[in-house]
């Protein structure tokens, strides 16, 4: 899916939901991160090093957004930079806990993440998920990202 930002444009990100904590990202959260990531294998098995490598490897400064609820992180939104799919910004493993889905935190904080990537220069941002992941579509569509079957150089 892809969603291509529009000069002028101004991305619409919703009010927070109750009274979470949103934030960037700090290495005191990256075991957290993990568990998060591994809670219900979305994503396979997250480590460390997987961590280390895939997600602050490719991550783009300032475009991670972090959710607490009283000290347990409940949700994230980040955007990679990746070579191959340049000029755009890839999103990357957007997760709520599955007790705080239905919420529109998801929305939130994707939405935060993608005016990052728009205040950064990319042209717009994909991402690639599967077709049975019905609720997260949605979410997508409602951000204005649309189906691209195209494949990167």
């Amino acid at each position: 899916m892809k969603r291509i930002f529009h000069d002028g444009e101004t991305i619409k990100i919703p009010n927070p939901i109750g009274s979470y904590l949103t934030f960037n990202y700090s290495p005191e959260y990256m075991y957290q991160w993990i568990k998060l990531l591994n809670t219900n294998n979305e994503f396979s098995t997250w480590n460390e090093e997987r961590f280390a490598e895939e997600m602050m490897g490719n991550l783009i400064d300032g475009s991670e957004f972090l959710l607490i609820d009283q000290g347990k992180l409940i949700s994230v939104s980040a955007a990679f930079s990746i070579g191959k799919y340049q000029p755009y910004a890839v999103l990357a493993y957007p997760i709520v806990h599955p007790e705080y889905r239905g919420q529109g935190i998801g929305t939130y904080l994707i939405s935060k993440t993608l005016q990052s990537c728009k205040n950064a220069g990319y042209p717009g941002v994909i991402l690639y998920t599967d077709d049975y992941r019905i609720p997260a579509i949605h979410v997508y569509n409602k951000l204005g990202f649309e189906v691209d079957t195209t494949e990167p150089n």
